[in-house]
């Protein structure tokens, strides 16, 4: 399936540095539309129940509400279409566990090369590419 118009995406890291070389990276292909950026758990939450993004960027390690928190609290939002890839550096089977079981559609390695990020990202956005 493809889409018309661009899959819109929050991006959230708490590194500026990793947040802006994402943000730069993705920012760069026409069918993404970066619709905001944020640092912590609690940005992430306004961002997603004010933007209803498709998409979810979400960094697994966040100061004020981690990742698993953010899932938490996107559940109980109404309605809301955002699906959420998850990037971990952890490779503990429990952390992902507790994502998927809190709503991610996927979680990726911060290691992963960035064409397999923005392949779930797409998938996440049900676009095939």
């Amino acid at each position: 399936m493809t889409r018309p118009e661009p899959l819109r995406v929050v991006v959230a890291d708490d590194s500026p540095v990793l947040r802006e070389v994402v943000t730069r990276y993705l920012g760069k292909i026409d069918d993404l539309d970066i619709v905001a950026e944020c640092a912590d758990g609690q940005q992430t939450i306004n961002a997603v129940r004010t933007l209803l993004p498709d998409v979810l960027l979400l960094d697994i390690s966040m100061p004020i509400l981690d990742g698993v928190g953010v899932l938490k609290h996107m559940k109980n939002l109404p309605e809301c279409p955002t699906k959420t890839v998850v990037l971990t550096g952890y490779a503990d089977r429990d952390i992902q566990e507790q994502c998927y079981a809190n709503g991610a559609f996927v979680c990726v390695e911060k290691g992963a090369p960035f064409e397999e990020i923005v392949q779930s990202i797409y998938r996440a956005g049900n676009v095939v590419k």
